[in-house]
């Protein structure tokens, strides 16, 4: 698929050895940084963390977040750290706090994409600490809800909270 002569640089070349990403950002915002970059700052920090499996680290974050969204008055940007404060405590076995926030966020009333990503966590968690009947309800909610806007990355999270609770529930064919 190249030339041979590329073939051959790239077997015989010698390149340098890249550093080492930084292990993590760096801990303050640039001074210059508005309320509502430090949302999003604290947020993505939050989310990153969260994904390399750091809940108790990513949670810090996310209250931030959620403290700096409350002050600035941005509703939206604040459920989606709530849903993912809670999934912080979900991975850090907190689960009493974490049931009482996802069935707070799932609640009527609530925006309808925000509800999802809280009925497919609960209907994870109450897979997970042995309420099946519980947890076929948050599923058969989550079903019911009307259909929102495509957003891919969303809806892969919901599909696989709602995919680990259907393979704790014994549904296997749902799972997948």
């Amino acid at each position: 698929s190249g030339s041979p002569a590329a073939g051959m640089v790239a077997r015989t070349a010698r390149y340098r050895r890249r550093p080492p990403p930084p292990r993590d950002p760096p801990r303050d915002p640039p001074r210059d940084a508005g309320c509502r970059e430090r949302v999003f700052l604290e947020h993505h920090r939050g989310l990153a963390l969260l994904h390399r499996g750091r809940p108790g680290e990513a949670r810090a974050h996310l209250e931030a977040a959620i403290r700096l969204g409350t002050a600035l008055g941005d509703a939206v940007i604040t459920c989606f750290d709530e849903i993912y404060r809670a999934e912080a405590l979900v991975f850090e076995g907190s689960y009493p706090e974490a049931l009482s926030e996802l069935r707070r966020l799932s609640r009527p009333g609530i925006p309808g994409r925000i509800r999802k990503l809280a009925l497919s966590r609960l209907a994870f968690l109450q897979a997970l600490i042995a309420d099946p009947a519980q947890s076929e309800a948050s599923i058969a909610e989550h079903q019911r809800l009307a259909p929102e806007p495509a957003v891919r990355f969303l809806d892969a999270g919901d599909d696989l909270f709602l995919g680990w609770a259907s393979s704790i529930l014994g549904r296997f064919q749902d799972a997948a």
